[in-house]
């Protein structure tokens, strides 16, 4: 009786679970199979982070293979619900958006999840070695990570030839930033140049340095008057250029992944599964075309299709502007790495780090583009449309053979295998081995780019420097000084006073050895190109300060950045390694101007020209204004006397400079009356020291 009833139990509790107690081996066997028929395409649907991956490298290069990897995915898709929400978070409407959960999310953090946006408060993090894009507060550690790419060579027609063309490729990025009116201040490129020259009096490589110019600058310098700028070729005359550039992520030095072999990837996998409907149609239905079969195929093609319009929609919600990357063809090694701005606090600048690799960086700005309401409307349409596909797809194997089905899923997770071992994978960065090969960086590029002096020093001899070297720097165009300081104000009224008085202007020319080129630029009317040197005229505590070099600086700027030249003429006593005093000449130059700040020679030597990573250009500007008065006013100067043929030069300044009030005027005066007495007491001397001449 106990066994009868336990029996019986038995029996009602594996009915109740299906189990296959007491039924044939047929019906076990249908059963599973319809299992697996039913749950297989399910399957297909999670993949999340993994499809966020793939979507992340659909590259927008133009081509036969710009899409391959959205094929790849699309042909066997894993996770069409992440593409879906994807899709909607990036550029759907709001009422969809809402519909989701993500009315209140940024774009910016849907972007950052699927797509390779660096811009739009996006920004880089380096934590243990790996850059790490994130949209959260910065960090003083992690915050400011800017890429790195710089030559440093012997001056010859190679290195010259590959410098010209980095130029081009960043000229045409700026270009591009314009024209897709991307901001300013995302993705910032900022390069300079320097060239060491150690006699001027050879010939050889003039036109060359001209090249240079026009590259840098954007003009045509052949037929401007460029006063002693000549240079050889020697292997003592050595070229620096550094480019920094903000934009960068983890992709920036990652391997790309290979548009071929994704494509591959993705035409293997879609003629297996198209052949895999031919054997069901043969085999199974004996060319019996059927409504299940239909579905199954066109709801396979309708993935295919708006999978690959899905990545493609994502991957266009962002303007893509690359950087051209250098030739590896070209003549010169190039040195890429990273630079940390977070360590603006020491005066020895930001370490280099390189790649783990030792490839070379791909710069790309990626900027999330407005959303527009056609935007909108074509996500929607896909999303609903993928949806739909998908069910269609889904319907069309329940009605099929089981093993369709489940040959499909092994062809999907097969093909997602596969294309794991070709994504781009991120690369370490370090500290180089060899600390003398990687200077440290200056990151603002606005000294020398490569940090190579750690100190500098007072000659002895306060004697004029080598009129035959020269320390030629050239410098990307940065309009983030307009205002003038009230110190350049005195030297504009000191100037037109000057102008006034041939024999006092000559004499301050010749005091600071200026020279000046300006001629109009090719890219806005508005902009003017700039070649300026000097050989002295720094004031200081002790009197007239000189290095050991004759300077020159040339840059590109709008008209009212001319208003302010201290912060572009502070960059040529940047980093020099040698000072040297003139105690005879504006001594006590502090009882003339009102008791201003004029900087000691000690402070120039370790402060202001050594600690650039501590002071951005308006801090140059504001503590070296009266350091700079002196050449500030031949500057002024010689824009003044060049306003016969560039008029609005003379129109713009004055206007700047004429609402300063009367103080800037009298102050001018007393300045103008100290330089007239500092040419007497030099023309005193040089009586003196040559007997028999005439006084003035």
């Amino acid at each position: 009786m106990f066994t009868s009833s336990l029996l019986s139990t038995l029996l009602l509790v594996g009915r109740a679970w299906a189990l296959p107690i007491g039924g044939a081996v047929d019906s076990s066997y249908d059963a599973w199979a319809t299992a697996l028929s039913d749950v297989g395409p399910l399957i297909l649907l999670i993949g999340e982070r993994s499809t966020k991956q793939l979507l992340r490298d659909v590259r927008s290069v133009a081509g036969a293979f710009s899409l391959a990897g959205a094929f790849s995915l699309a042909a066997a898709p894993l996770g069409p619900v992440s593409i879906v929400t994807s899709l909607l978070r990036m550029s759907g409407s709001d009422r969809i958006r809402s519909f989701l959960g993500y009315e209140q999310e940024s774009r910016s953090v849907a972007a950052l999840e699927m797509s390779r946006v660096n811009c739009n408060a996006v920004h880089p993090e380096l934590i243990e070695g790996y850059l790490v894009r994130t949209t959260a507060a910065t960090s003083a550690l992690h915050a400011g990570a800017v890429g790195v790419s710089a030559l440093q060579s012997t001056l010859t027609a190679a290195s010259i030839g590959d410098v010209v063309t980095q130029l081009l490729a960043c000229h045409s990025y700026e270009a591009a930033k314009i024209r897709l009116r991307v901001p300013k201040t995302d993705a910032k490129l900022r390069w300079c140049s320097q060239i060491l020259i150690a006699d001027t009096r050879r010939d050889g490589l003039k036109d060359q340095l001209f090249e240079i110019l026009a590259a840098a600058l954007q003009v045509n310098p052949a037929g401007e008057k460029t006063e002693d700028i000549r240079v050889s070729e020697l292997g003592e005359d050595t070229l620096c250029f550094v480019l920094t550039f903000d934009a960068i992520s983890e992709y920036c030095t990652a391997y790309v992944t290979s548009r071929k072999i994704s494509l591959l990837i993705g035409l293997g996998s879609a003629l297996l599964i198209v052949g895999l409907y031919v054997v069901e149609l043969r085999y199974s239905r004996n060319w019996q075309i059927s409504t299940g079969w239909l579905l199954t195929i066109l709801g396979y093609l309708g993935i295919v299709t708006f999978v690959t319009l899905a990545a493609r929609h994502i991957q266009r919600a962002s303007h893509s502007i690359p950087l051209r990357s250098k030739n590896t063809r070209l003549s010169q090694p190039w040195q890429d790495g990273l630079a940390i701005a977070a360590q603006s606090d020491s005066k020895a600048g930001a370490e280099f780090l390189i790649a783990a690799n030792g490839g070379a960086q791909a710069f790309e700005a990626i900027w999330l583009k407005p959303l527009t309401p056609a935007a909108c409307i074509k996500a929607d349409a896909i999303g609903i449309f993928l949806t739909l596909s998908f069910l269609c797809h889904y319907l069309g194997l329940r009605s099929s053979s089981w093993w369709l089905g489940v040959c499909e899923l092994a062809i999907c997770i097969s093909a997602a295998f596969a294309r794991s071992l070709t994504k781009s994978r991120p690369t370490r960065l370090h500290l180089p081995s060899d600390h003398k090969s990687h200077p440290n960086v200056d990151w603002r590029c606005c000294t020398t780019g490569l940090i190579n002096i750690p100190h500098s020093s007072e000659a002895e001899e306060a004697t004029r420097p080598d009129p035959h070297r020269l320390d030629l720097r050239i410098y990307s165009s940065d309009d983030g000084v307009m205002l003038p300081a009230p110190a350049e104000s005195i030297a504009w009224h000191s100037a037109a006073l000057c102008v006034k008085d041939q024999s006092l202007l000559s004499w301050v020319l010749e005091t600071t050895g200026m020279r000046l080129s300006i001629c109009k630029g090719h890219n806005g009317a508005d902009r003017r190109a700039i070649v300026v040197s000097f050989s002295a005229g720094v004031l200081c505590q002790e009197g007239l300060a000189l290095t050991d070099v004759n300077t020159c600086v040339a840059f590109s700027c709008q008209l009212k950045s001319l208003s302010t030249p201290t912060p572009w003429l502070a960059r040529a006593i940047m980093r020099q390694p040698s000072w040297k005093a003139d105690r005879d000449m504006f001594a006590g130059v502090t009882d003339t101007i009102g008791k201003v700040h004029v900087p000691s020679l000690s402070s120039l030597m370790t402060w202001w020209t050594m600690s650039e990573l501590r002071n951005a250009p308006r801090d140059n500007q504001e503590n070296l204004q009266w350091a700079f008065l002196l050449l500030n006013t031949s500057f002024f100067a010689l824009l003044q006397s060049a306003s016969a043929s560039d008029p609005a030069i003379l129109q713009n300044l004055a206007g700047i400079h004429g609402a300063t009030g009367p103080k800037s005027e009298s102050a001018a005066y007393i300045f103008v009356e100290r330089i007239k007495d500092e040419r007497l007491k030099s023309l005193s001397r040089s009586s003196r020291n040559q007997p028999g001449t005439l006084g003035p």
